[in-house]
């Protein structure tokens, strides 16, 4: 009798293994099982890791912007606008003409964020826009000559896309310029 207990328990012991642990263990009669939770714990304990150093990276580059100085913040949003400005843009071009004692006339402006894909079909998922305009001045070719180096030494990013130009009777000539100028959408 003292042999038949212990013997009694250890195939209830092995039974219940086969029976109901290990089953369960792997998931054989189990949608959700013991393995499979292991694993998505593991998924779960990585993507927390990942959320972690992004909030790190995040608060580092908060961080470096934060010690801008602010004349330097002031100038890039200068170089690379977050929205269209054309009347600020006008304004530059006007002040740059005037340190030459010219004018800036017939100013037409165009809108080409929608029209810089080309043609192309589809969204436009550049990450810039671009801004065109079209203006007449009337110089002397030196005095063009400097205005153009005085627009291409802007802090804006411009880009002269046409120049045309007539001669008057007066000696000065009639430029006709097609500026293009970009900004983050």
């Amino acid at each position: 009798m003292n042999i038949i207990a212990p013997l009694f328990l250890i195939l209830a012991s092995v039974g219940m293994f086969y029976g109901y642990i290990d089953p369960n263990y792997r998931g054989e009669n189990v949608s959700k099982n013991i393995v499979n939770l292991m694993a998505e714990r593991n998924q779960y304990k990585f993507a927390l890791e990942n959320s972690n150093n992004l909030i790190n990276e995040r608060n580092r580059l908060v961080e470096k912007n934060n010690n801008f100085p602010s004349s330097d913040l002031e100038r890039l949003k200068k170089l690379l606008p977050d929205h269209i400005d054309n009347v600020r843009l006008i304004i530059d071009i006007d002040s740059i003409a005037s340190r030459y004692g010219l004018g800036i006339k017939n100013i037409k402006v165009n809108n080409e964020s929608d029209a810089s894909s080309g043609g192309k079909l589809g969204p436009n998922n550049s990450p810039f826009g671009t801004f065109a305009m079209k203006f007449n001045i009337v110089a002397s070719y030196d005095s063009f000559r400097s205005f153009i180096n005085d627009l291409q030494e802007s802090l804006r990013i411009v880009d002269i896309s046409n120049v045309s130009f007539e001669a008057t009777e007066s000696g000065y000539y009639d430029y006709e310029v097609t500026i293009k100028t970009y900004w983050i959408k």
